[in-house]
């Protein structure tokens, strides 16, 4: 039997001889990672194709600090949800971005 750990709660998880490898300990875990799954979505920008679109560099720079605006929003949400060891380190990126915004971008900070 092989031994991995848990995609969610970094539990050992001791994988069946035979059959499909477990990626999560529990039910509970296989139920969060299913949730966390369908909550991630790809870039706004590059979604709409928005950074090709504009001409000037400036509105590019602008739908790109929008779009941070959106993410900085998403770490503090995904801190919440993820396991410790993750959640320490969304909600301290999270902050750096946005105090950095609000340095440098003052006009754009909320």
């Amino acid at each position: 039997m092989d031994q991995t750990t848990c995609t969610e709660c970094g539990e050992p998880i001791t994988q069946p001889a035979t059959g499909r490898r477990r990626l999560c300990c529990s039910g509970h875990c296989r139920q969060q990672a299913s949730r966390r799954s369908r909550t991630v979505h790809e870039p706004v920008g590059t979604a709409h194709g928005r950074y090709s679109a504009p001409a000037r560099s400036d509105d590019q720079v602008t739908f790109v600090l929008a779009d941070l605006r959106v993410y900085v929003g998403a770490l503090y949400r995904l801190g919440r949800e993820c396991r410790p060891q993750l959640a320490r380190r969304c909600e301290s990126l999270g902050t750096a971005i946005d105090e950095a915004l609000q340095r440098h971008f003052p006009e754009i900070s909320e």
